[in-house]
């Protein structure tokens, strides 16, 4: 058993090294999930950041700019939470102003909240100096069919956009909601 386990690690490191294989780490829905308080939603800020940085993770948090408004009007306290990624050199990218679902959404209407989508983080992103080319789907709807994914590939490509893949998914947005009743 000691020789079986020896081997496989054996080969999963030589696979990670002679392949160079890189990750990163991507986070819906910022600036953050849920009804809590600015001041919690500060400390999540800080908190996700430092751990990228001090474990030297590549991380792209992905926005949804409805969140960064309160009363129709931008919210500086909440371009701060994003301002802070930024500082510590990590990427924004694009997951659309008001997060629909491109099942139950004309295509006409998601790509103009595509677009509203890039308003502030956009530039924000640019002042920093990094790029913001990455979108990604809210809920993972690519289209119901392969016409509709082709279609909006199509948009975001014209709009320099790459779609970002998930290759892990988590349900982690349920236990924080049942986290917040209690």
């Amino acid at each position: 058993m000691k020789k079986l386990i020896f081997c496989f690690i054996y080969l999963l490191l030589q696979n990670t090294v002679s392949a160079q294989k890189r990750i990163a780490v991507t986070v819906d829905d910022l600036p953050v999930v849920g009804g809590i308080d600015y001041e919690d939603r500060l400390q999540i800020t800080r908190d996700l950041v430092k751990k990228f940085k001090n474990m030297d993770i590549p991380a792209i948090g992905f926005v949804n700019e409805r969140k960064l408004y309160k009363n129709g009007i931008p919210d500086s306290a909440e371009i701060q939470l994003l301002v802070h990624w930024l500082e510590n050199g990590l990427e924004l990218g694009n997951h659309t102003f008001s997060h629909p679902n491109y099942h139950k959404t004309s295509f006409d209407d998601y790509t103009e909240d595509i677009l509203k989508g890039e308003r502030i983080t956009k530039p924000l992103s640019e002042k920093y100096g990094l790029a913001f080319r990455y979108f990604r789907h809210p809920f993972l709807r690519i289209g119901q069919t392969k016409q509709d994914h082709e279609k909006l590939k199509t948009f975001l490509k014209e709009n320099d956009y790459e779609e970002a893949p998930v290759t892990i998914d988590n349900a982690d947005y349920l236990f924080a909601a049942a986290y917040n009743k209690s």
